[in-house]
């Protein structure tokens, strides 16, 4: 691949993978593109504690460490959100209003975050869209794929 032309995309893990991408090793890429992704691994992890009597942690704390304690700060050095200015490349960030797995905060949290730092992005709001593409409309579907051609052909246009 050509290092100059490389776009990084990805949706629920790898919407994440993206963001961590975009902040972690930001001179590799071109652009990115991140959807329903995780943005703040402490606040996602308060959202799953609502969520089914938070059984859900104990896997998160056996996989990423506990984030309440002592692993609060490894937790957060790989929490793309906090990490938002070292953002160089366009970004976009898309989400669904309506996904009960990665709630739609985590694309606000992002956003304040790029906001706050300076750097722009676009975001994409999928008005009732759920986590999964099963579960899309295809209007929803449609602007899904309509604003990713339109961010590539203007970030990474074909030569």
């Amino acid at each position: 691949a050509d290092p100059g032309r490389v776009c990084v995309f990805g949706w629920s893990y790898g919407g994440y993978a993206t963001l961590a991408a975009m902040t972690l090793t930001p001179d590799r890429y071109r652009c990115g593109i991140a959807g329903a992704g995780v943005s703040h691994i402490a606040a996602m992890m308060e959202y799953e504690q609502e969520r089914l009597g938070g059984g859900s942690q104990l896997y998160w704390a056996r996989n990423i460490g506990d984030w309440r304690g002592r692993h609060r700060e490894n937790v957060d050095a790989i929490s793309p959100a906090l990490h938002a200015g070292r953002v160089q490349a366009p970004l976009m960030i898309i989400h669904g209003t309506e996904d009960i797995v990665v709630p739609f905060e985590q694309a606000e949290i992002m956003a304040e975050a790029m906001d706050a730092a300076g750097r722009p992005y676009e975001l994409v709001v999928i008005e009732g869209g759920r986590h999964y593409s099963s579960q899309m409309t295809t209007s929803h579907k449609r602007q899904l794929y309509e604003n990713l051609i339109a961010f590539l052909q203007e970030h990474n246009p074909p030569e």
